[in-house]
């Protein structure tokens, strides 16, 4: 799946970027939140490969930022450290692939308009 994202997402979908909760228990809306400092971090590696891919800045800051948004809404900081951790060693679960196709469904830029 993630070799059919384009390219902007592929790279934020590498940082662990991308999965989606879809519902959770009453505990999991007191859970720690991804900090802003690694928010950050991760929409500048995205946004430097996106930028290195050949894509314009506004589809990779578009692009990027919408991996981030979704990561703030929906991941807990233990749940993306643990994505990180096995996106790092290669051994993410398919649970977890498909989330990750969920996010980059959201987060998928159209092609440019004709003109």
């Amino acid at each position: 799946m993630i070799a059919a994202m384009t390219g902007a997402v592929r790279r934020a979908a590498r940082f662990g970027a991308f999965v989606c909760l879809l519902a959770g228990s009453a505990d999991d809306a007191f859970a720690a939140k991804v900090p802003q400092a690694k928010l950050d971090e991760v929409f500048l590696d995205c946004f430097q490969g996106c930028r290195a891919d050949g894509e314009a800045e506004p589809l990779c800051t578009k692009t990027c930022q919408c991996a981030i948004d979704q990561i703030a809404a929906l991941f807990t900081a233990e749940e993306f450290e643990k994505m990180l951790n096995d996106t790092a060693q290669n051994r993410m679960s398919p649970a977890d692939n498909a989330k990750m196709g969920k996010i980059s469904q959201a987060c998928r830029v159209g092609p440019p308009p004709k003109t």
